[in-house]
Formats: C-alpha cells, sequence, structure tokens
C-alpha cells in the first residue's frame, strides 16, 4: 500500500508504508522534497537515492498508495496512486549533497527550494519538511477509506477550530477543521507544499484543547 524505500545493499526495495513502530525515534528529523521531471522516473530516482546515499538514516518516502481499479468490462488492475504527483521526500541528506544530485540526475528537476531562509554560501536554502507532518501525511494515506478522501490546496484557508480525530482508522490525527459544500475536512500543513485535507466524519472528532 504505500511506497517506502530503505537502503538495502545497494538497491531499492520497496516496502508497505510502515506502522506507528517506525515513528519511535528522531521526531526532530526533516526531509526534503525532489520535483521530478516525469512522475514516472519515481522508482528510478528512489533507487538512484538508495545506491548513492551513505548514511544510514537516509529513507525515501513516496506519497502513494496501490489501489484496485475496475474497469467498465468489469476487469480489474490494481494501479498506483499519488496523493502529491512528481513528488519523492528523502531524510538523512545533507543541502550540500542534494545540490550535486541534480546535475547527476536528469530525472529530478529540482529540490523544492525554501527563498526565504538565507544561505550564507549564496545558494538558495532547501524547503524542509517536519517529521510530525510527514507522519500526518501517511497515516491519512495509509487510512484513509478512498485516496479521493484526500487532496492537496495551495490556496490560504480560513480555519475556525483545531480539532481531533478520536474514533476510527484516523485516531490520532490532529489538525484544522474545514468545511466545503457539506463535507467535514481535518487540514494540515506540509511547509511549503501547502496543505492537506482529509475528509473526515465530524462525529468522530473533538475539539483540541490548547495548551
Amino acid at each position: 500500500m504505500g511506497a517506502t524505500v530503505h537502503k538495502s545493499s545497494g538497491s531499492a526495495v520497496p516496502n508497505d508504508i510502515p506502522n506507528e513502530a517506525t515513528f519511535q525515534g528522531d521526531e526532530t528529523r526533516e526531509w526534503l522534497v525532489i520535483l521530478l521531471t516525469h512522475q514516472k522516473y519515481t522508482k528510478t530516482c528512489c533507487k538512484f537515492l538508495a545506491e548513492h546515499v551513505t548514511t544510514q538514516d537516509c529513507e525515501v518516502y513516496v506519497p502513494c498508495r496501490n489501489e484496485k481499479h475496475v474497469y467498465p468490462n468489469r476487469t480489474t488492475r490494481v494501479v498506483t496512486k499519488y496523493v502529491i504527483p512528481n513528488i519523492v521526500f528523502v531524510t538523512g541528506l545533507t543541502e550540500a549533497k542534494a545540490y550535486h544530485f541534480v546535475p547527476e540526475c536528469p530525472y529530478i528537476n529540482i529540490f523544492l527550494p525554501d527563498r526565504a531562509r538565507a544561505k550564507t554560501d549564496g545558494r538558495v536554502a532547501l524547503a524542509k519538511i517536519h517529521e510530525r507532518e510527514i507522519r500526518q501525511l501517511r497515516t491519512a494515506i495509509k487510512n484513509v477509506e478512498r485516496l479521493d478522501d484526500i487532496e492537496m490546496v495551495a490556496d490560504q484557508l480560513t480555519f475556525s477550530d483545531e480539532i481531533e480525530v478520536v474514533g476510527g482508522q484516523l485516531t490520532g490525527m490532529a489538525g484544522n477543521y474545514y468545511t466545503r459544500e457539506g463535507k467535514d475536512f481535518l487540514v494540515f500543513s506540509v511547509g511549503k507544499l501547502g496543505n492537506v485535507m482529509v475528509r473526515v466524519d465530524k462525529k468522530l472528532c473533538k475539539l483540541k484543547k490548547l495548551p
């Protein structure tokens, strides 16, 4: 169901999305964002990173899930659906190393920049996604009933309350409450990429107590 790639014996090995035990480590980890030239290069990019990133804490994450698609003639096929197209997240990679990868990999367009953060060497700083944001994204992709219940939005939204899911498959997720066309959503940020909207059942949510 998802695609996580770990470096193993010089090759990329796709696995299912890790369970929660994977997150019992360093919550201060930060992830860089690779923008691909085309979605078809996703596996190639993951393999390249697995072969060339030597740090043991390297992890590559692709926000996708395999789902069964039924065609009009009633034949079925398992297809990979991407929540954020042309995107690969990578942690355990320094910014200096990332700069070298762009000319070496024709399928890597750029690493997502963060122009608001200055770099002393004159280069544009790279955007970083916090571990907690990746964790929320993984949980949503793994547990929503349909991937159509998740969408990325770049627009600025107006929120009323902060909520936490206390029942069902999305239990533990927290974010801002948003309603649109009679549907209820939990919204959380994924750094410079924008916001992720996840459809939720309002009956399974409660207002989050602020500190």
